[in-house]
């Protein structure tokens, strides 16, 4: 609580004493500054200003009253002459808040004190100056990453027609996986991966390279007297330090388009529109070429609970096993599918969880994790597996209706899932730990028969069975250079 010395107007109302739309003007810089609720009362507890960000202040009504962070007087000589009521938004640390008391204390004292509307001390202009600084700081960067944001890359662009530069080159980045990373492990990794990102980009960066974050998982890099070359050579250092240098349960990885404005007859325009179209053809390639499903299946190896040739021996006993039931064109095409998602969706598992947990207690871990909705999730992210998503739904129903989460019963099961169910949970079952049971083969058959008839078709089962009598476990596996990859 700050005193001030008595100049007469001790009886004057707190709205004769100050200019309110100076006092107005200062009480909106800081709460959008600071991320604060503010309201001015006088003495009487009437509102002087209006308040800043109301939307705010209403968080924090109960009952009808507001419950405010911070609440002081502002006195002349002994004689409350101004309350004022402060609510601190997520933005605000108690630091910040701290300086804004402080800050409106003098300031209101000296107000009042002058009996002006506009303090002239140095103290405050340079305060000011420093508020508008900041604030335009925040309205050119980005919050999370710091980058430059969309206004800013806009009036670049901008600076740079005018000033006619050239060359110029635009590197165009889409951030891969950023959706499913945000369902999978939460906001917070996802945010943690476009950090990664957006550090590589200014940890590479050279003077007059401007780094913009454009939307949810949009970047561009805005590079000056840069050739085509150089522009490519940077983006490389980019993916090369991104591809080392992470702490996220998935890599952080990125499709880009390179384009320069080599000369002043070329449009500005054209050369983004040309770096966007070479992005989205590489973030094409990079789907259809199973380069982001190897990702994740890196991913989930690097957790311990499954490894390479575990991995190729279950798709290629599944493989076998639909040729063998004579499996012909699109059935067999959905099995392959089938094994290029199995069982990705086990990423949501914890790692430490993984590392102990075997996968034949897929019913308690489907309790706790949405597994199976999460390798839906990932079907339907690429062109090539959204056709049998819906079939990946089918994973944890039982022969005789038992099953998650339609309960569907005997043939209204998908042949290729009821096939593909019985190969993999053999393979479980003879496959080291933590990933399967590392069970004989005759005692792995003896675990399949006590379901068979529940949770598993009989009649495949049958022929699994003798399916069995003439495979070898090592059938094709030097021939599969990588997980499920098999001649269409």
């Amino acid at each position: 609580m700050l005193k001030i010395k008595n100049n007469g107007q001790s009886t004057l109302k707190l709205k004769e004493i100050i200019k309110v739309e100076a006092v107005q003007r200062i009480q909106d810089s800081l709460a959008e500054l600071f991320d604060i609720g503010i309201c001015l009362k006088d003495a009487d507890g009437v509102d002087v200003t209006r308040e800043s960000k109301p939307s705010l202040i209403d968080t924090k009504v109960v009952g009808g009253v507001v419950e405010w962070d911070r609440k002081f007087n502002i006195t002349h000589e002994g004689e409350v002459r101004a309350i004022v009521c402060l609510v601190k938004g997520p933005g605000c640390d108690e630091a910040e808040l701290d300086k804004v008391v402080t800050f409106l204390s003098e300031t209101l004292a000296a107000t009042i004190q002058a009996g002006l509307g506009t303090v002239a001390l140095t103290q405050e202009i340079v305060y000011r100056r420093e508020l508008e600084r900041k604030l335009e700081q925040r309205n050119e960067h980005d919050m999370l990453t710091n980058l430059y944001n969309r206004y800013f890359f806009e009036k670049k662009l901008t600076e740079l027609v005018i000033e006619d530069v050239c060359p110029v080159s635009i590197v165009a980045i889409d951030a891969n996986l950023l959706k499913l990373s945000n369902d999978i492990f939460g906001h917070a990794e996802g945010d943690c991966l476009l950090q990664i990102i957006s550090g590589a980009l200014v940890e590479e960066k050279k003077e007059k390279y401007y780094c913009c974050r454009c939307g949810g998982d949009e970047f561009y890099v805005i590079m000056e007297d840069t050739s085509f070359e150089e522009a490519e050579e940077y983006i490389h250092r980019v993916v090369e330090r991104t591809a080392t240098d992470y702490c996220t349960r998935i890599p952080p990885s990125f499709a880009y388009g390179v384009a320069t404005r080599e000369t002043k007859k070329d449009n500005l325009q054209d050369v983004i529109k040309r770096a966007e179209d070479i992005m989205y053809l590489n973030k094409l390639d990079m789907k259809c070429d199973g380069k982001i499903l190897n990702t994740l299946r890196q991913c989930l190896m690097e957790t311990g609970h499954f490894n390479f040739n575990d991995a190729v021996a279950c798709c290629n006993r599944a493989y076998a096993f639909a040729d063998y039931c004579g499996l012909e064109g699109g059935d067999r095409i959905i099995v392959k599918r089938l094994m290029e998602l199995y069982p990705l969706g086990m990423l949501i598992v914890p790692s430490d969880v993984l590392r102990v947990a075997k996968s034949h207690v897929a019913d308690v871990l489907a309790d706790k994790y949405d597994y199976v909705g999460t390798e839906h999730r990932i079907a339907m992210m690429f062109e090539e597996t959204a056709p049998v998503a819906h079939l990946v739904m089918e994973w944890n129903e039982h022969f005789d209706g038992t099953g998650k989460p339609a309960g569907l019963k005997g043939d209204q099961i998908a042949l290729p899932v009821r096939l593909v169910r019985i190969a993999t949970q053999y393979s479980k079952y003879v496959c080291r730990a933590p990933f399967g049971y590392a069970l004989s083969k005759d005692e792995a058959v003896a675990k399949l028969r006590e379901d068979s008839g529940k949770v598993f078709d009989p009649g495949l089962m049958d022929k699994f069975f003798e399916f069995l009598k003439n495979y070898t476990t090592d059938y094709e596996i030097d021939s599969c250079s990588e997980w499920g990859k098999i001649d269409e």
